[in-house]
């Protein structure tokens, strides 16, 4: 049994309290509630009272236990990206997570305790991300979240530049790729819906079975707003159940987007320019993104979309409050929002009785790059603490 009172209470879903009191059995969170809430005898007590505490931060969009750090593109370290062919949708990340992933005791110490192991961004299907939770651990299946699997799609120009660029091979055009894709996914459809199941395997299509159901979901990892757009439709077309990943240029197609309620995980700080020595088409970011998306109901989470700069996912999100994002909507954008995405919503994402009890503790507002993470549970087990 153990007892947290803090300063301050987030639960994220419901309204902040002051002087809180939150009690941890078995893992799981117990009660919850002021500074008049009982304490159980012989409860291990944490004594936070100067110190605020949030559920713990959730990265909807990482690449943590895949894409190992430190690494370069010479000696490998990037397991979840293949690029020996375009059309992945067997792998799954699940093969390839690290738990010893140097990235991620950095991130969690900065409160993060689940994360969505994405594979690529590169093919045209990288492949299946998983869930994990960030878990110290000696194998990979002890971090995976089961029944989170969902589908990394690839469009833009960076299927383009690692096979039409690099390899001289197909795609090597926009329309190549979405022709690639389109007939790899109307073939898994007709084996979906089809009066018999069919008597040969085929591996790649019958990994894309739950997904041209609708049974999971497709994530497009997608910057330009041309692209943007033709995702939303392709997804529309097939009856795919989808989000969109990256999104530099949401704020272009803002109507578009709202009309459709395309959910959407950006960047919680768009590095725009900083990112055109290889692609072009994150020049027009925009730091007023996330706020506009957010009042077109749109926005779902924000990530860094990376490895160890998960670690500064608290204070961008905080960035983005000064181009328009509400603060009540990047904490939502922290938690509740990617653990909806992932369909992890009741278990994590926000301090209530009966969830996982994973907890981050910030010396005081997390949002504000004058406060750090000082502890992280997970489970109700200490992770990481000063």
């Amino acid at each position: 049994m153990l007892a947290i009172k803090c300063g301050r209470l987030v639960p994220v879903t419901a309204p902040a309290i002051d002087n809180g009191v939150m009690i941890i059995e078995d893992g799981k969170i117990k009660a919850l509630g002021g500074a008049d809430t009982p304490i159980p005898t012989g409860a291990e007590i944490i004594d936070a009272s100067d110190r605020w505490v949030y559920p713990g931060l959730i990265d909807a969009a990482s690449h943590l236990g895949v894409n190992t750090e430190p690494y370069d593109f010479e000696s490998g370290g990037r397991d979840g990206m293949d690029i020996s062919e375009p059309l992945n949708p067997h792998f799954r990340a699940a093969d390839a997570i690290n738990p010893f992933d140097e990235a991620l005791e950095r991130v969690r110490r900065a409160g993060v305790t689940t994360a969505f192991a994405a594979l690529g961004p590169g093919c045209v299907i990288d492949g299946v991300g998983t869930a994990i939770k960030l878990r110290p651990a000696e194998a990979a299946c002890e971090m995976i979240l089961p029944d989170t699997e969902q589908l990394c799609v690839t469009l833009g120009d960076e299927a383009i530049m690692y096979f039409g660029g690099m390899q001289k091979r197909p795609p090597r055009t926009r329309m190549a790729v979405m022709e690639l894709l389109r007939d790899v996914l109307l073939r898994a459809k007709e084996r979906a819906e089809a009066e018999e199941p069919p008597k040969t395997p085929d591996r790649k299509l019958d990994a894309l079975l739950p997904y041209v159901r609708g049974e999971r979901l497709v994530r497009f990892e997608c910057l330009r707003a041309d692209d943007i757009t033709t995702a939303v439709t392709l997804a529309e077309e097939l009856g795919l159940k989808y989000a969109i990943v990256g999104a530099t240029e949401a704020h272009k197609v803002a109507g578009f987007l709202r009309e459709h309620k395309a959910p959407v995980v950006i960047e919680a700080v768009p590095a725009g320019p900083m990112r055109c020595m290889t692609m072009l088409e994150a020049y027009d970011a925009d730091f007023a993104t996330a706020g506009i998306l957010e009042k077109g109901g749109n926005l779902c989470a924000l990530t860094m979309n990376e490895v160890t700069l998960t670690d500064v996912l608290a204070i961008s999100a905080g960035f983005a409050t000064a181009y328009g994002l509400s603060p009540q909507a990047a904490l939502e954008a922290l938690t509740i929002g990617p653990a909806r995405l992932l369909g992890l919503e009741n278990r994590v994402g926000s301090l209530e009785a009966g969830k996982d009890a994973d907890v981050a503790v910030f010396t005081g507002d997390a949002l504000l790059n004058t406060s750090r993470c000082v502890m992280t549970l997970i489970d109700g087990k200490t992770v990481w603490t000063e």
